[in-house]
Protein backbone atom coordinates (compact mmCIF):
# COMPACT_ATOMS: atom_id res chain seq x y z
CA UNK A 1 0.00 0.00 0.00
CA UNK A 2 2.55 2.69 0.58
CA UNK A 3 4.35 1.60 -2.58
CA UNK A 4 1.69 2.32 -4.49
CA UNK A 5 1.03 5.50 -2.70
CA UNK A 6 4.42 6.24 -3.45
CA UNK A 7 3.99 5.39 -7.44
CA UNK A 8 1.14 7.40 -7.71
CA UNK A 9 2.91 10.58 -6.49
CA UNK A 10 5.58 10.21 -9.34
CA UNK A 11 2.95 9.79 -11.66
CA UNK A 12 1.80 12.63 -10.35
CA UNK A 13 4.42 14.48 -10.50
CA UNK A 14 5.64 13.31 -13.95
CA UNK A 15 2.13 13.84 -15.49
CA UNK A 16 2.55 17.76 -13.99
CA UNK A 17 6.54 17.90 -14.88
CA UNK A 18 6.04 16.79 -18.36
CA UNK A 19 8.75 14.79 -20.47
CA UNK A 20 11.04 17.81 -20.64
CA UNK A 21 11.10 18.46 -16.81
CA UNK A 22 11.13 14.66 -15.58
CA UNK A 23 14.20 14.76 -17.97
CA UNK A 24 16.20 17.40 -16.42
CA UNK A 25 14.74 16.17 -12.88
CA UNK A 26 16.57 12.53 -14.02
CA UNK A 27 19.71 14.12 -15.12
CA UNK A 28 19.77 16.54 -11.66
CA UNK A 29 19.06 13.49 -9.54
CA UNK A 30 21.68 11.54 -11.53
CA UNK A 31 24.22 13.96 -11.25
CA UNK A 32 23.32 14.28 -7.41
CA UNK A 33 24.03 11.02 -6.62
CA UNK A 34 27.15 11.39 -8.59
CA UNK A 35 28.35 14.62 -6.27
CA UNK A 36 27.03 14.42 -3.46
CA UNK A 37 28.52 12.76 0.19
CA UNK A 38 26.15 9.22 1.08
CA UNK A 39 25.33 11.65 4.08
CA UNK A 40 23.25 14.05 2.15
CA UNK A 41 20.55 11.39 0.95
CA UNK A 42 19.47 9.99 4.21
CA UNK A 43 15.90 9.65 4.75
CA UNK A 44 14.46 9.16 8.16
CA UNK A 45 16.11 6.73 10.35
CA UNK A 46 19.56 6.96 8.84
CA UNK A 47 18.78 4.80 5.59
CA UNK A 48 20.21 6.17 2.55
CA UNK A 49 17.65 7.57 0.13
CA UNK A 50 16.79 5.94 -3.21
CA UNK A 51 17.19 7.63 -6.56
CA UNK A 52 13.12 7.77 -6.65
CA UNK A 53 13.41 9.51 -3.41
CA UNK A 54 15.56 11.95 -3.99
CA UNK A 55 13.87 12.45 -7.63
CA UNK A 56 10.66 13.17 -5.63
CA UNK A 57 11.96 15.30 -2.99
CA UNK A 58 13.12 17.23 -5.99
CA UNK A 59 10.11 17.16 -7.76
CA UNK A 60 7.83 18.17 -5.29
CA UNK A 61 10.49 20.90 -4.20
CA UNK A 62 10.41 22.01 -8.30
CA UNK A 63 6.82 21.93 -8.40
CA UNK A 64 6.36 24.25 -4.89
CA UNK A 65 8.65 26.53 -6.53
CA UNK A 66 6.58 26.38 -10.12
CA UNK A 67 2.89 26.98 -8.32
CA UNK A 68 4.63 30.02 -6.11
CA UNK A 69 5.74 31.01 -9.77
CA UNK A 70 2.45 30.68 -11.16
CA UNK A 71 0.62 32.97 -8.43
CA UNK A 72 3.25 35.60 -8.42
CA UNK A 73 2.59 35.54 -12.90
CA UNK A 74 -0.99 35.78 -11.94
CA UNK A 75 -0.99 38.63 -9.32
CA UNK A 76 1.05 40.28 -11.36
CA UNK A 77 -1.72 40.00 -14.95
CA UNK A 78 -4.11 41.35 -11.92
CA UNK A 79 -2.22 44.42 -11.08
CA UNK A 80 -1.80 45.00 -14.82
CA UNK A 81 -5.50 44.60 -15.83
CA UNK A 82 -6.25 46.95 -12.79
CA UNK A 83 -4.39 49.32 -13.63
CA UNK A 84 -5.45 48.95 -17.22
CA UNK A 85 -8.73 49.34 -16.28
CA UNK A 86 -8.75 52.23 -14.40
CA UNK A 87 -6.64 54.00 -17.53
CA UNK A 88 -9.59 53.18 -19.23
CA UNK A 89 -11.98 54.63 -17.18
CA UNK A 90 -9.83 57.62 -16.78
CA UNK A 91 -9.73 57.32 -20.83
CA UNK A 92 -13.61 56.96 -20.55
CA UNK A 93 -14.15 60.28 -18.34
CA UNK A 94 -11.70 62.40 -20.43
CA UNK A 95 -14.12 61.43 -23.45
CA UNK A 96 -17.38 61.70 -21.25
CA UNK A 97 -16.19 64.88 -20.20
CA UNK A 98 -15.01 66.07 -23.37
CA UNK A 99 -18.38 65.29 -24.91
CA UNK A 100 -20.14 67.58 -22.83
CA UNK A 101 -21.09 71.39 -24.21
CA UNK A 102 -19.79 74.08 -22.61
CA UNK A 103 -22.07 74.67 -20.51
CA UNK A 104 -22.36 71.21 -19.20
CA UNK A 105 -18.38 71.34 -18.27
CA UNK A 106 -18.49 74.60 -16.37
CA UNK A 107 -21.40 73.59 -14.11
CA UNK A 108 -19.13 70.12 -13.76
CA UNK A 109 -16.40 71.92 -12.89
CA UNK A 110 -17.73 74.41 -10.59
CA UNK A 111 -19.25 71.59 -8.51
CA UNK A 112 -16.72 70.06 -8.64
CA UNK A 113 -14.24 72.49 -7.37
CA UNK A 114 -16.47 74.20 -5.04
CA UNK A 115 -17.98 70.82 -3.28
CA UNK A 116 -21.22 70.77 -1.27
CA UNK A 117 -24.91 69.67 -2.69
CA UNK A 118 -26.06 71.52 -5.56
CA UNK A 119 -29.51 72.24 -7.25
CA UNK A 120 -29.43 72.06 -11.59
CA UNK A 121 -32.19 73.98 -12.83
CA UNK A 122 -32.62 73.86 -16.56
CA UNK A 123 -34.61 73.33 -19.30
CA UNK A 124 -35.99 69.69 -20.42
CA UNK A 125 -33.62 68.24 -22.93
CA UNK A 126 -30.67 70.25 -21.72
CA UNK A 127 -28.61 67.33 -20.47
CA UNK A 128 -28.70 67.79 -16.65
CA UNK A 129 -28.75 63.84 -16.50
CA UNK A 130 -25.06 64.28 -18.41
CA UNK A 131 -24.12 66.26 -15.59
CA UNK A 132 -25.36 63.78 -12.98
CA UNK A 133 -23.68 60.77 -14.48
CA UNK A 134 -20.16 62.85 -15.01
CA UNK A 135 -20.30 63.94 -11.04
CA UNK A 136 -21.43 60.35 -9.99
CA UNK A 137 -18.56 58.91 -11.86
CA UNK A 138 -16.02 61.51 -10.43
CA UNK A 139 -17.09 60.90 -6.81
CA UNK A 140 -17.36 56.92 -6.91
CA UNK A 141 -13.87 56.96 -8.47
CA UNK A 142 -12.40 58.83 -5.37
CA UNK A 143 -15.04 56.99 -2.78
CA UNK A 144 -16.24 53.58 -3.81
CA UNK A 145 -18.60 53.38 -1.11
CA UNK A 146 -20.38 56.80 -1.92
CA UNK A 147 -23.87 57.40 -2.46
CA UNK A 148 -25.49 59.48 -5.57
CA UNK A 149 -29.33 60.52 -5.35
CA UNK A 150 -30.76 62.50 -8.31
CA UNK A 151 -34.34 63.68 -7.92
CA UNK A 152 -36.64 63.89 -10.50
CA UNK A 153 -40.50 65.15 -10.50
CA UNK A 154 -41.84 62.67 -12.53
CA UNK A 155 -41.85 58.84 -12.53
CA UNK A 156 -41.74 58.97 -16.72
CA UNK A 157 -37.88 60.57 -15.83
CA UNK A 158 -36.81 58.20 -12.94
CA UNK A 159 -37.52 55.59 -15.53
CA UNK A 160 -35.12 57.49 -18.27
CA UNK A 161 -32.61 58.41 -15.41
CA UNK A 162 -31.78 55.04 -14.01
CA UNK A 163 -32.22 53.61 -17.82
CA UNK A 164 -29.14 56.37 -18.40
CA UNK A 165 -26.98 55.50 -15.76
CA UNK A 166 -27.67 51.79 -16.59
CA UNK A 167 -26.47 52.99 -20.13
CA UNK A 168 -23.29 54.35 -19.15
CA UNK A 169 -20.34 52.22 -19.18
CA UNK A 170 -18.77 53.14 -16.18
CA UNK A 171 -21.68 52.08 -14.18
CA UNK A 172 -22.87 49.39 -16.33
CA UNK A 173 -21.39 45.43 -15.17
CA UNK A 174 -18.89 47.75 -12.87
CA UNK A 175 -21.07 46.45 -9.49
CA UNK A 176 -22.85 49.35 -9.05
CA UNK A 177 -26.49 49.61 -7.93
CA UNK A 178 -28.76 51.99 -9.68
CA UNK A 179 -31.85 52.04 -8.45
CA UNK A 180 -35.23 54.33 -9.20
CA UNK A 181 -38.05 54.82 -6.46
CA UNK A 182 -40.72 56.92 -6.94
CA UNK A 183 -44.28 58.56 -5.20
CA UNK A 184 -47.27 58.14 -7.02
CA UNK A 185 -47.58 62.28 -7.18
CA UNK A 186 -46.88 64.76 -9.82
CA UNK A 187 -44.30 67.26 -7.90
CA UNK A 188 -45.24 70.93 -9.45
CA UNK A 189 -41.75 73.26 -9.27
CA UNK A 190 -43.72 75.95 -10.21
CA UNK A 191 -45.71 76.63 -7.28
Amino acid sequence: PDNDHFFKTLRNYAYKLGPEGCWQLLCETEEAFKTSSPITFLAGGGQRRTPGGVFARLAAARLKEADVAAAQRQAQAARQKRQQQQQGQGQQAAEALSRLRQYQRECVDKILDEGGNWFVNAPTGSGKTDIYITLARDLLRRNIAAKVVVLVPLRSLIIQVVGMFRADTEFAGQGYSVQGFGGGTHMDWHT
